[in-house]
């Protein structure tokens, strides 16, 4: 099952607090966010409510953050008390050895600046399925997980994450991996109008297949029929970029609008015999929650007319819960209009998702999903001149 710590610390940065100084819980708190593989990337919304939030508000935040990255912060607290050791040993006993040290400081300081290049993208997507509607809705994340206690709506939205070759070497620790590595959040669209608004994603029949695992691009031959999926495109929210992205060495415009298209579907065959062979499977209740998330995006194609092709492949596993519509938030847009949303996300008492059954109620499913990325796409497969072609990003001008 997945567990609901990752994805609602993401989401602080939508609870408004008040400005206050810095306290020492709320220090401890951003430097686990921002030091931590599987949160950095939260790291400039966690800086943003750690300088809002009361100690009482971290420490409750706190909480929700997963138990790996503080077992990174002790092993990092650990490696600075040794440093910290060996450096007043050296500036006793030699002051050659402080310039030492400062230099070793330099040159870690350096790398964290040091160039970034990406060769592969990955996309997570969530959001609540209405099948009846045909849409992908906001929901709402229960008060007892905002930092003010009261309950808040969420627009569905995308983590696009670029990765270097060297992010997928299994002998990376945590944190080198971070560093090869970054994320920005995404909102998907059917169009940006002249106005600059974005319209929803438009529903379509998607030439879903499965992706040749074994060879490692293009399709197995195996076609897919999907649920349900959606046709449009990624505006990328520069703000959330994390940190390594201001260094990459290929230009991430180019996936700004990039056309995008997302189908829920059937566990794809090679997903069901990698999960299966897991000893945490229950075959009772998984094979119902779980599904794969059939990503399209612009490939290039010479014998098409338009130059590229636009199939969805089943590079996302994904999991199906509930939603709760007695929970609702009020929502008040720049205009001050206000808009109430319900669907709240559904948990148990130990703030896992209660599983849903995607098998049931076909034609009305209704549920809160989330899916992430088992395969990145190499760039080499792609010809990032033509990422954003087949999306409408009108201009004003």
């Amino acid at each position: 099952m997945k567990n609901l710590s990752m994805i609602l610390t993401a989401l602080l940065a939508l609870s408004a607090c008040d400005t206050k100084e810095e306290t020492s819980a709320c220090d401890d708190y951003q430097e686990v966010i921002c030091n931590c593989d599987a949160t950095s990337y939260l790291c400039e919304e966690a800086t943003t409510f750690a300088e809002g939030a009361s100690d009482a508000e971290c420490e409750e935040e706190a909480a929700n953050i997963p138990a790996e990255c503080f077992d990174e912060a002790d092993a990092d607290a650990d490696a600075d008390a040794d440093a910290d050791a060996d450096s007043d040993s050296d500036s006793d006993s030699d002051s050659d050895a402080d310039s030492d040290a400062d230099a070793d400081a330099d040159a870690d300081a350096d790398a964290d600046t040091s160039e970034f290049t990406p060769a592969a993208v990955g996309i997570d997507f969530r959001g609540v399925w209405n099948e009846e509607a045909g849409t992908i809705d906001a929901f709402v994340v229960p008060g007892e997980y905002a930092s003010d206690g009261v309950a808040y709506a969420q627009d569905p939205y995308a983590i696009v994450t670029f990765a270097t070759v060297a992010y997928f070497d299994s002998g990376l620790t945590d944190a080198e991996k971070d560093n090869e590595k970054c994320e920005i959040l995404a909102f998907f669209g059917g169009e940006v109008t002249e106005a600059g608004t974005i319209t929803d994603p438009v529903v379509y029949e998607m030439n879903a297949q499965e992706f040749n695992w074994d060879d490692g691009a293009g399709s197995s031959g195996v076609l897919v029929e999907d649920w349900q999926a959606w046709e449009g495109g990624l505006v990328l929210v520069a703000s959330t970029a994390s940190d390594r992205c201001g260094y990459s060495t290929v230009d991430l415009d180019l996936f700004q609008g990039m056309h995008f298209g997302f189908g829920l579907g059937p566990l794809s065959s090679y997903m069901t015999t990698e999960f299966e062979d897991t000893d945490w499977w229950d075959d009772e209740i998984d094979p119902f929650a779980y599904f794969s998330g059939y990503v399209a995006m612009n490939h290039p194609n010479s014998e098409s007319e338009l130059g590229y092709d636009f199939v969805g492949f089943d590079f996302n596993s994904g999991y199906y819960s509930g939603v709760d519509m007695d929970l609702c938030a009020d929502r008040e847009d720049e205009a001050g209009e206000v808009t109430t949303i319900c669907g709240g996300l559904t948990v148990d008492e130990e703030g896992t998702y209660i599983p849903g059954n995607h098998n049931v109620d076909i034609g009305s499913r209704h549920g809160y999903f989330q899916s992430s990325s088992w395969w990145y796409e190499d760039f080499p497969n792609l010809d990032l001149g033509l990422m954003t072609e087949g999306f409408t990003w009108a201009s004003s001008e």
